[in-house]
């Protein structure tokens, strides 16, 4: 294993760039959980973006990524493969469910408060008037 040289203001440049933008995004998540839901399929994908924060320090930090050591000797596209088919796979199972049970909209939980409208009191009140 090769012996590297610690470079501080490299470090003190990562530790800026992980926490202002971990903190971005967080504040924006905070925002989002209070104002929209967080069964929203926006706030999943940004929480899942959060989690990519350290990474995007790295980059921006100007570290060589090349160089971190870890080299996977898999044939091919395998580790593409391995990364980007659970998403599609996600994405076709969705969409066969929303086409096989059309009235089914779990996402931003629209079906629960159909429910509830059509027992609210204001309905009620309605149809004992009738």
């Amino acid at each position: 294993m090769e012996k590297t040289e610690f470079n501080k203001k490299q470090v003190i440049k990562y530790l800026i760039w992980t926490f202002v933008l971990g903190w971005l995004v967080q504040a924006v998540l905070i925002h989002m959980y209070n104002e929209i839901s967080p069964r929203n399929m926006s706030f999943q994908l940004l929480l899942t973006v959060a989690m990519f924060m350290p990474l995007a320090g790295v980059v921006l930090s100007g570290y060589d990524i090349k160089s971190i050591g870890w080299k996977p000797h898999i044939a091919g596209g395998a580790i593409f493969a391995a990364w980007i088919l659970p998403y599609i796979f996600v994405a076709i199972g969705s969409c066969l469910c929303f086409w096989i049970f059309p009235d089914i909209q779990y996402v931003l939980g629209s079906r629960r408060n159909s429910r509830m409208d059509r027992f609210s009191l204001s309905s009620i009140e309605v149809k004992i008037r009738k």
